[in-house]
């Protein structure tokens, strides 16, 4: 009866361990998890270009119905195009890099944060038969309010974007 309780008792302590061995490894406190360059590694390269990708996704999105026909009609560009540009570029690792390298700032990333809180209103169904209408739905309005609120903040006066020159990802 005794070998068993003891057996049990190491079992135990020998499990513990290993859980505590296990969450050490995937815990915040880990340096390796938040460490920072570790990061910037896989995105260093290329943060110019996904800040361009950001804005862009910011221009379309002040687009209304006239403007978003003509880059569906004349540049290919799809509703869905920008579903997909949005899932890519509204990453909160490439945030946090551009607001290192001071592209961004803080409110400038919280905005953007925002806006794409409103954006994950819109139902997949709706990206995909571009059912939303760009004149008269309040949640593209609203999109419309602070896309444009947010290239105001970037300085960026512009909201034409070069289709001649911009590659899908």
């Amino acid at each position: 009866m005794v070998y068993i309780l003891l057996f049990l008792l190491l079992t135990y302590l020998c499990i513990k361990a290993f859980w505590d061995y296990q969450n050490k490894k995937t815990s915040p406190n880990n340096n390796s998890f938040l460490n920072l360059d570790k990061v910037e590694d896989d995105y260093e390269i290329n943060y110019q270009e996904r800040y361009e990708g950001i804005v862009k996704v910011l221009i379309i999105c002040t687009y209304d119905s006239h403007k978003f026909d003509f880059i569906e009609y004349k540049r290919n560009y799809s509703f869905r195009a920008l579903s997909e540009d949005i899932s890519f570029e509204f990453d909160s690792k490439i945030f946090k890099i551009l607001v290192h390298h001071k592209i961004l700032t803080v409110n400038v990333r919280s905005m953007i944060e925002e806006l794409k809180l409103k954006l994950d209103m819109i139902s997949d169904e709706e990206w995909f038969f571009t059912s939303i209408d760009f004149d008269n739905d309040k949640r593209w309005t609203e999109i419309n309010s602070l896309a444009d609120s947010i290239l105001n903040s970037l300085n960026i006066s512009s909201r034409t974007f070069d289709f001649e020159n911009y590659m899908p990802k």
